[in-house]
């Protein structure tokens, strides 16, 4: 990290609103790319993204290390993904509202099949 990212994460420790608003614009598609890969729904990796920053603004004060800012704010991150693919664990599907599967996948295009391997990705 260098030294004017560091500088901006000691003003954001000492509780510079606008240094953190900045930081974590900074990283808003480096949070992006790994909440998806925690989560499949871009509704859920926002929500992850929501709550780890409001638990990042309300927790900097207790950052010991400037230069591992974006680790911090990673391992939040995870956090959260992981907090919210249990939530979704628990949840009751209905079969019902389930498409109706093809018997014989030889006439099914490539798009009907990622089509219906990201239904049953959903569903996990």
């Amino acid at each position: 990290m260098n030294k004017v990212k560091i500088r901006t994460v000691k003003r954001a420790i000492r509780g510079d609103q606008q240094a953190f608003s900045q930081l974590v614009l900074g990283q808003a598609d480096y949070l992006t790319r790994t909440g998806h890969l925690y989560l499949s729904r871009d509704v859920d990796v926002q929500d992850a993204i929501s709550e780890t920053t409001l638990i990042a603004l309300h927790s900097i004060s207790q950052l010991q290390k400037p230069a591992l800012f974006r680790t911090w704010l990673t391992r939040i991150l995870i956090r959260q993904c992981y907090r919210r693919y249990s939530e979704q664990a628990h949840e009751v599907c209905d079969l019902a509202d389930l498409p109706e599967m093809p018997t014989n996948l030889a006439n099914v295009s490539v798009d009907e099949k990622l089509d219906l391997l990201g239904g049953i990705k959903t569903f996990k």
